[in-house]
């Protein structure tokens, strides 16, 4: 009755249980608003004076929230949370980790910012070039430190791991993908982390999910199926039309079956097929379409709309306002219309 798991590894207390049904990230999100408008407002200028050239804006921005989502895993301690030995939440968290790890380490060794580079011996150099990445397993053994023995190492051997591909593709000079598919896939991973096990992340409690949790979630998993199907997808215009749409219909019949069933069960395996059921149908819209720029031009504003809504739904108000002084850059012309021809 009294043993260390039963207590302590649940994370829910008596006196929280009433503040975890409350959609406090939206609450988070409302206390940012002057910040969100200030990026607004400041937004020409914020492109001018830290990203004036259009070409490298992605790569730019990108590091800074990899680097938020790295740290947000590590900041909530999210390692000892097996609520049954079914629990994937560890695995998730480790992928995440694995993915930042990666990014970051390979941003790390190909920039003129190296720790080696501010030193003046030579020998100086190559310890600080040695040491940088173990310095960096240590610090993630600290943050996983108290966790059960398996979480410890699967934590840290992620961050290990990570940094050594990071170093290796750095090496071989191995050609870069757009940085805009690895940050959907930790946010991906982010959301199914949440619908596991919401109240680690103090973002709600399991079967008291409130309308406006599961809302900001199926916006989030819609944002995100439709980027991935935009991302791995060409316009052809394959299908007649008659067709087209009689599969259409009956896609978006499943789909909204799924919602229903997710909006009752509040389960992680139906939000996954949820956001499945999202990329197969705007994969066939765009397989339809034969207007390749319409499709290129999608694409990043939905992958700005899936960060902003991630930033509310993880309560990181910095994902946000960096998505809106993006999206004041943006084209935005018809973009309602564009994600309705596609879903």
């Amino acid at each position: 009755m009294f043993e260390n798991q039963v207590i302590v590894s649940s994370a829910i207390s008596t006196f929280n249980n009433a503040a975890l049904w409350e959609p406090g990230f939206l609450w988070t999100a409302i206390l940012a608003l002057p910040l969100f408008v200030l990026g607004w407002i400041m937004s020409p200028q914020i492109i001018d004076r830290f990203l004036p050239v259009a070409k490298t804006r992605d790569a730019k921005i990108a590091l800074p929230i990899v680097a938020i989502l790295f740290v947000w895993v590590f900041a909530y301690g999210n390692f000892e949370v097996l609520r049954d030995g079914t629990s994937l939440i560890g695995i998730l968290n480790a992928v995440i980790l694995w993915l930042g790890a990666m990014y970051l380490s390979r941003r790390y060794y190909e920039s003129n910012f190296r720790l080696s580079q501010f030193a003046k011996s030579k020998k100086l150099k190559r310890v600080l070039d040695l040491f940088a990445a173990p310095a960096v397993v240590a610090i993630a053994g600290i943050f996983a430190y108290g966790a059960g023995r398996d979480e410890f190492i699967l934590q840290t051997g992620a961050v290990a791991i990570g940094i050594l591909a990071g170093y290796i593709l750095n090496w071989r000079k191995t050609h870069e993908r757009d940085p805009k598919t690895l940050i959907a896939a930790m946010m991906l991973l982010g959301s199914m982390c949440l619908i596991m096990q919401p109240e680690f992340f103090r973002f709600g409690q399991m079967a008291n999910l409130s309308l406006i949790h599961l809302l900001f979630l199926c916006g989030a998993a819609v944002a995100l199926g439709l980027y991935f199907a935009l991302a791995f997808t060409r316009p052809r215009g394959w299908f007649p039309v008659a067709y087209y749409n009689r599969s259409k219909i009956l896609m978006r019949t499943g789909l909204l079956f799924v919602l229903a069933l997710l909006l009752i069960t509040e389960s992680a395996p139906v939000y996954a097929t949820f956001f499945i059921a999202v990329m197969v149908v705007a994969i066939l819209g765009a397989l339809h379409s034969k207007n390749e720029e319409h499709v290129k031009k999608t694409k990043p504003e939905i992958w700005l709309a899936s960060v902003a809504l991630f930033g509310i739904l993880a309560s990181l108000p910095a994902l946000t306002f960096i998505a809106i002084v993006m999206w004041r850059q943006a084209s935005r012309d018809g973009f309602l219309g564009r994600i309705g021809q596609l879903l």
